[in-house]
């Protein structure tokens, strides 16, 4: 399916899981209905369960016919749902799209850079979703000093 025809959006009924009571929750997603997005690793997504949006989480493959997302206890608390609930979930790819204070940090600091490009994929993704996370722009921008220039340049050595 060409790129311009791929759903924006993935929908299915699913059960909230966990193997054991010590354990996080997740949902089991099945590979086949993930097809349309032709992913080939983990995947940054926006979640909604039983209608409600949840924070952006890591779409992870478990294995070659399912793929996984992890359900938060606060999550079941807020859909009223616990492990064994069927819960229907709405997938979003997220954007990946770098937030201001990164972006221009690998721009204009050839030391962050150089940092970002040794960087590998994962953790070029893991660092894009960790500056993002943050409400204030000063911790954007402290998050990503701290993380291409080190301690000293975000204030804290």
């Amino acid at each position: 399916m060409p790129a311009e025809q791929q759903p924006n959006s993935i929908e299915v009924n699913t059960r909230v899981e966990r193997k054991q009571p010590d354990l996080p929750r997740y949902a089991i997603i099945p590979a086949n209905a993930l097809q349309p997005w032709d992913l080939s690793g983990t995947t940054v997504v926006e979640v909604a369960l039983n209608g409600m949006p949840v924070n952006r989480r890591s779409l992870k493959r478990w294995d070659e016919e399912r793929w996984f997302v992890s359900i938060t206890a606060k999550d079941c608390d807020r859909i009223g749902a616990d492990t064994g609930d069927e819960v229907h979930i709405t997938l979003t790819v997220a954007s990946t799209d770098l937030p201001a204070e990164l972006e221009g940090l690998i721009r204009n600091q050839p030391r962050a850079r150089t940092a970002w490009q040794r960087m590998t994929p994962s953790q070029q993704r893991m660092l894009r979703e960790n500056v993002g996370m943050a409400k204030e722009p000063e911790t954007r921008d402290r998050r990503a000093r701290r993380a291409l220039l080190g301690p000293e340049s975000a204030g804290l050595g």
